[in-house]
This record gives structure tokens, sequence and C-alpha cells, in this order.
């Protein structure tokens, strides 16, 4: 049997929700439509709650305390905010009569007189959102909410644009008493979005004002940073503009400075320092730039000072903003991080490549330079030298064609030697004397302290982003790798190639080939000039190392920096004092005479006892050389070491010559001569005991010959740094020996157990 409506309508539930789903005026034509159904179904908490549910659409708040007070069209919102359940249906009816016939108006699309007259701006938007409002009760007939709808947000498009223009004029005259209000009334249309977008574009800066200005110096290819400052300065001087118009417009009532900010900052500010970093630097090379560092090759390069100062200009240019906080000029400078975050990721990606580029690039032309030079000033030895053949002046002017590097040169005028082989020996003399007193800008201390500023000044613009939480960890590794470049570059290109070329003179020089040119020596200071050039070299790298010891990062790298300078050092110097002992066996060869410690056979007159022309000439040559190292942390180590090869350079000395009883004392002068030099004046504890036994040594040269077996108790009973054996072989040197050695030995031999 099929089911009648009748029947349906016999059902509470489906009634109570065919009720729920009508608009209010066709629920009141459904409570009428027989009383039945009014009496059983929508009567009492059933029609209460349909009204609740109106209410509740339109945005009023359920069991409430009302507080009527008077009311209309434009505060029925602001005076009633909710309702009692019991009294909804009076309370829709309040709403209902106030705007029922602006709906009906939009419903027949009659927007004639659609207001009363004299409402004002802002009263006219209250009624438009108060009817928006409303309409959330008609949803249940969608075609009348929707067409209500579509013809009410077509009234506020219109209404919209009439205030935005009205504002533009009153703008334009700089009438910000009546602009607040149409501001207001936007506000009050909920508008935010529009009036912001509105204010954007209303005071957008112009691109064209910096076309064709550059932060670049056209001249010198440098970044202007006056110009810079100006730039910024004007960009802070818009912005304090749009603040007061902001502030005078909006106060805290909206924010629109924020946004007018960041769009400002985006599409002004990081847009200009993209247009002037963006490309190669035009550099101009000037006569000096050979020995300095190129900092920036890339306009890009410039960024971390470009960042910093903007940074610092807005901090402190921009003003605190009712609109946009006390903080303002510290979300502008965020805004900044913000939009150039990519940028400054790109430049720490980078830096360290360029910075390496850069740094290998200043090394490689510093030293070409070096090696021009230098063969320049060795053409103009052979020219001078071949001028000096021709003109028969070679041997006459010897002060000026054999610069000594020594001052204790003289020529020979007697050489036999070819003028062709006089030219190769003097030119390969004066190259050489030359090399020695140029060894020092091998490892040059002004250009490593320009490698050292170069690497600061990179490693400070990359902490200019330490603040930066972001890229906190990228900032430290790439301080830390700059660094490491810097040692390693100026250890292989410079430090390492130069402490090498050091060695080699080092090495290659031999005070007997003073003779191929027919000199002798004068009796002037004594000198082994490579020794000493090698040693303020050695001084120049430990100021290196004070240098790049300042620098807090990467421990490793500097070990290992430091450990190529002490290998180079350790090596160098055993070179050094290679080179010393040989110029103190070639003074012993040639000034201590037969007759020095054997004076004429025993017979002659006696000198006067001091120590010889030969142990005066060691110590000074020793007293020029020991104190070289000032300063140096290898100074110990050195002079221990010269010390104890000199030590053994006497005892052969002493096992070379002829030694009298009468000659004994003069073998002592020498022997406390050196004890003096190495005890008051080198001061190094550990080799003080050898020259003391020297000194002991000495002694057994005295005893007189009758005395032979008192000797040879002498030798038994030695105690020192000698052994008996070694005291033995001494004591054969006496010029008395064939006489008193078989006492000597038998007094050994028989007495003694030779351990």
């Amino acid at each position: 049997m099929p089911i009648t409506m009748e029947d349906v309508l016999k059902f509470n539930n489906i009634v109570t929700l065919i009720a729920f789903c009508l608009s209010p005026k066709d629920y009141l034509c459904f409570q009428q439509l027989n009383k039945s159904l009014y009496h059983d179904y929508l009567q009492g908490y059933s029609d209460l709650e349909y009204w609740n549910r109106r209410l509740i659409d339109i945005g009023l708040a359920e069991d409430y305390v009302v507080e009527e007070g008077e009311y209309d069209v434009v505060n029925i919102f602001d005076r009633i905010k909710g309702f009692q359940k019991i009294n909804s249906r009076e309370v829709y009816k309040k709403f209902h009569l106030c705007f029922w016939p602006y709906i009906r108006k939009l419903y027949d699309s009659d927007m004639e007189h659609f207001f009363p007259d004299g409402l004002d701006l802002l009263s006219k938007a209250k009624i438009l959102k108060n009817i928006e409002k409303f309409n959330q009760c008609n949803r249940n007939n969608w075609e009348l909410y929707n067409r209500v709808q579509m013809n009410l947000h077509l009234f506020e498009e219109n209404f919209v644009r009439s205030i935005h223009e009205e504002l533009h004029r009153l703008l334009d005259e700089k009438n910000f008493k009546d602009a607040v209000k149409c501001v207001d009334v936007s506000i009050a249309m909920e508008e935010q979005n529009s009036i912001i977008k509105f204010f954007n574009e209303k005071y957008e800066y112009m691109k064209a004002e910096l076309l064709d200005t550059s932060i670049f110096d056209e001249r010198t290819c440098e970044l202007d940073e006056e110009h810079l400052d100006r730039i910024l300065m004007k960009f802070a001087e818009f912005l304090n503009e749009k603040v007061e118009i902001a502030d005078a417009l909006f106060g805290d009532k909206l924010s629109v400075i924020h946004s007018f900010a960041e769009k400002f900052v985006g599409d002004i500010v990081v847009w200009y320092i993209h247009e002037q970093l963006n490309g190669e630097v035009p550099w101009k090379q000037e006569p000096d730039d050979v020995l300095r560092f190129v900092r920036f090759r890339r306009k890009v390069e410039y960024l971390p000072l470009v960042y910093r100062r903007a940074s610092e200009v807005f901090m402190k240019e921009i003003k605190s903003s009712l609109n946009g906080g006390s903080s303002f000029s510290h979300a502008v400078s965020g805004l900044l991080v913000e939009f150039l975050l990519a940028d400054i990721i790109m430049y720490l990606d980078t830096i360290v490549g360029v910075f390496e580029d850069s740094v290998e690039k200043g090394f490689s032309v510093y030293a070409e330079f070096n090696n021009k030079k230098q063969n320049e000033r060795h053409e103009e030895i052979y020219e001078s030298l071949r001028d000096k053949v021709d003109s028969k002046q070679l041997l006459d002017e010897k002060n000026r064609f054999l610069s000594s590097f020594t001052k204790m040169l003289k020529i020979n005028s007697n050489s036999k030697s070819s003028v062709q082989e006089k030219l190769a020996l003097a030119y390969n003399f004066n190259k050489m004397n030359d090399n020695l007193k140029n060894l020092n800008a091998l490892v040059s201390v002004d250009f490593c302290y320009k490698a050292v500023q170069f690497c600061k000044e990179c490693m400070d613009d990359i902490s200019t982003f330490d603040d930066l939480r972001i890229v906190s960890e990228k900032v430290k590794r790439c301080r830390t790798e700059v660094y490491e470049v810097l040692l390693r570059v100026m250890g292989e290109k410079h430090v390492k190639p130069g402490f090498q070329r050091a060695m080699e003179l080092l090495e290659q020089y031999d005070s007997n080939y003073l003779n191929k040119l027919g000199v002798e020596e004068d009796a002037t200071v004594p000198k082994v000039e490579p020794l000493i050039k090698f040693t303020e070299l050695i001084n120049i790298g430990d100021i290196i190392l004070q240098m790049v010891s300042v620098f807090e990062e990467s421990e490793s790298s500097k070990k290992k920096f430091e450990k190529m300078m002490d290998d180079f050092v350790a090596d160098g110097l055993n070179i050094g004092i290679n080179k010393l002992m040989e110029e103190i066996v070639f003074v012993f060869n040639t000034t201590q005479l037969p007759d020095d410690f054997n004076p004429g056979g025993g017979g002659g007159e006696l000198r006067e006892i001091k120590a010889s022309v030969c142990a005066r000439r060691i110590v000074e040559l020793l007293s020029n050389h020991c104190f070289l190292l000032t300063g140096a942390t290898e100074i110990d180590v050195f002079q221990q070491e010269v010390g104890e090869r000199f030590f053994h350079e006497v005892v052969k000395n002493i096992k070379k010559n002829i030694i009298s009883t009468e000659g004994a004392i003069y073998l002592i002068c020498d022997l406390n001569y050196y004890y003096d030099f190495i005890a008051n004046k080198l001061k190094q504890k550990q080799i003080i005991p050898l020259f003391a036994g020297l000194k002991a040594v000495g002694q057994i040269f005295l005893v007189s010959g009758k005395d032979s077996k008192e000797l040879g108790r002498m030798i038994c009973e030695f105690q020192g740094i000698f052994t008996q054996e070694e005291i033995y072989e001494l004591v054969q040197r006496r010029a008395d020996w064939s006489r008193v050695r078989k006492d000597v030995e038998r007094v050994m031999y028989s007495d003694c157990l030779i351990m």
C-alpha cells in the first residue's frame, strides 16, 4: 500500500527534520498547514529549537545574558550578541524586522535608495556587513540566499571601489584626516587585504630612479662606500616617509607597513643589490698591483660589506612605528636576511674557492716577479762585468767588480786565468753574492703579512653572517677552510719553495771557490754569509708562525704548518752548521801556524802569552753566527749543536799540531779562550764540560819530558770526558813524544788497566 504525505507527517522525527530544513518564511507556512501538525510537533521545544538554530546561523551566542538597549540596523549586532533559548523567536523577530527590507531589495535587485538618507559611509559599511551576517539564516532557501549574496557582493564591490577612489583622491591631496575615514570604512568592510594592496601600489618606489646609479667607482673599479651609504639612506628615508603615512592612516588598527616593507625590501632594495653585485669587477692593474692580493674578482664578493652596511643603516635610521611596532627596524633587517639568504648561502659555498684562487694567484705572481727581478739583476751583473773586461777595468776596480759578501776578499793581480775564464768565474761569484743578498726575498714577511691580512679580511667578511642561526655552522666551517687554504697555499707556493731554494744556496756555497778567483782572506770580520742569511730567514719564518698563530681555527693545519717550518729549519741549520764548520776548519788550516804551539823548536824568543790569531778569529766567527737566532725557539738546539761540533774540530786541530812543552802555554791560552766563549757568552750548560775537559787536556803538554813517568801517571789518573785511549792519542802530539814514549807506556801498561 503506497505511503501518503499524511502518513509521513505522523512521524515526529520526520516532521522535525523537514521543519529545520525550511527557511523562516516556509517554516511559518509549514506550521499553519494544519492544527494537528502544529500542536503535535511544531510548538514548544521544537519551535524554540528552530529559532535557536537560526540565531546561531547569524552568529549569536546561545544561553547569553541579553542586555538590550536601543538598536538599529547599524548596531544591532553590537547590542544583541546572544539570546536565551526561551525567547529565541522574539530575538529573531528583531533581526528580521531590521534586515528583511534589505533582503527584499537585494532579492529584487532594487538598489535605488538602498540606504536611509543621512547615513555616513562607515554606517553604510556596517549595514552591508550586517546584512551579510543575517543572510546566513536563509541558507535553507538556497534560491533566496544565493541571489541575495550575489547582489550583495556586487553592491559591496562597487561600494569598496568608490571608497578606494575617494581614498586615492584624498591621499593625493594629503588630506589624511578624511582619508582615515575611508580607511575605517575599508576595515569595516573587511577589505584589509585590498587596502594593504592599495597602499603598496600607491607608494611604489620607482626603479627608474636607480637605473643609472652605481655603487662602484668608475675610476678605481672599487665599491664606493660613501655612495652606497647615500643610496641606503635614501631607502631608509623613503621607508620612514611611508611609516609616517601608515601611522597617520592606520595607527595600530591594521598593520600595513610590514607588508609594504616586505615588498619594498624584496622588489627594490634586494633587486638593486642584485643588479649592483652581478658580474666581474672591471679591475684595472696598477704598477704596484703585482705585490698585493686582488681581494675582489667578482662583485658578489662585496655581499658581506653591502649586507653589513644595509643592516647598520636600516637599524640606525629606520624609525619606530605605531603601525609597525617599536621593533620595526629589526623587522626590516630580518626581511633583508630573508631575501638575501639564497645569496648568502651561495657566497658561503663559493668564497673558499674564490679565496684559494686569489691567494694562489698572488703567490704565483710574486714568485714570477721575484724571478724576473733576479734575472734582471743577473743580466746587469753580466753586462757590467763584460763592460769592465772590454775597458780593461776588471782587475783595477776590484772593490766594485767583486763586491765580496764577506768584505774580506781582494783580487790577486797575478792571476793567470784567461779574461773569459775570469769573466765566467766573476759572474758566477757575483751572481751567488746577489742571490745571497736577496735570500730574504725568497720568503717575504711583507707579502706573507699581506696574505694573512687578506685571510683575516676574508674571514671577517664571512663572520658578517655569524648571527644568522640558519648558516652559523656553514660560517664556522668556511672560516676554518679559508684558514686551512692560507696555510696550505702559503706553505706550498711560498714558504716551502723559499726554504728549499735557500738550502740549495747553502749546499752550493763553497768557500774554496774563492781561491779559483785568485782571492785571499783579509783580516776583517769573518762570516759565513749563507748561514747568516738563512738564520735571518728562520727569524722570518718565526714571525710568520706568530702571524698565523693568532687565528683559533684548525689546530691540526696549524701544527702541520709548524712541522713543515721546523723540518726546513732543522735541515737548513744542519747544512748551515756544516758550512760553519767548514769555515772553522778553513781558519784552522790557514791561520793555525806550525809554531803556534811549538815556538822556534824550543829555542826561540817566547811570544806574548795570549790566544793565537787563529783562536781569536774562530771565536769571532762563532760569535758572529751563534746569536743569529735571538728570540727563535731553535736557538738552544742550534748553539748546542755548534758547540759540540766545534769541540770535535778543536780536538782534531790539536791532533794535527805538534805541541812542545814551551808551546803548551799557548795551547792552554787558546783552550781557555774557547772555554771563556762557551761558558760566559754562549752559556749552554750541556757543552761547558766538554771545553772544561779540553782545558784539562792542555795540562798534559805542560809536563816536562824529564818527568815522563809523571806524565804516564797523569794519563792513567785522568778523569773527565776523554777516555784514557783518547788522552793517549792526544799526548802523542807532544814534540818530545819519541823520547818520552817508552817511559809513558811503561807506566801506563804496568800500572794502568786501560778500559
